[in-house]
């Protein structure tokens, strides 16, 4: 009687390790997938339109550009942080809410301002049909054009 319950015993622990092995697993491939170079637009397993527009919405940018905003958008998500600790903080403090809502507007208009001036740079050298293209990932279109 006692070798048959630990032969049960022995069962279901082979069983859990091999549930969380293979959990364990498919969460390691999916954090390398998820780093991997996304599949080309439409095929099978493409992310969907709206991750997809998100992703290509600022390819227009050169890397230098890109690495210009980095460190501007670190701090922004700072500045995020900050607001939500205002927003959580007890007891309330108005005037912290004030200074991190203050300087998330601040960095946002800052780097708001530098992709448009991006943005104006770039379509200078396009042409017709790249600028239609630049238009419909950030502003599609309102008459279905």
């Amino acid at each position: 009687m006692r070798t048959r319950w630990l032969a049960i015993v022995l069962g279901v622990s082979v069983a859990l390790n091999l549930f969380f092995l293979g959990f364990i697993s498919a969460r390691a491939f999916q954090r390398n997938e998820a780093r991997a170079e996304p599949p080309p637009h439409g095929a099978p397993g493409s992310r969907s339109r709206r991750a997809r527009q998100r992703s290509r919405s600022f390819d227009w940018m050169t890397e230098a550009q890109r690495d210009e905003l980095r460190p501007r958008r670190r701090e922004l998500r700072g500045s995020r942080h900050a607001v939500e600790d205002a927003l959580r903080a007890e007891p309330f403090d108005r005037e912290k809410l004030s200074h991190a809502l203050g300087e998330l507007q601040r960095q946002t208009d800052a780097i708001q301002a530098s992709v448009h001036q991006f943005m104006l740079q770039r379509a200078e050298s396009m042409n017709r049909d790249e600028r239609r293209r630049l238009a419909d990932t950030h502003w599609p279109s309102r008459d279905g054009r």
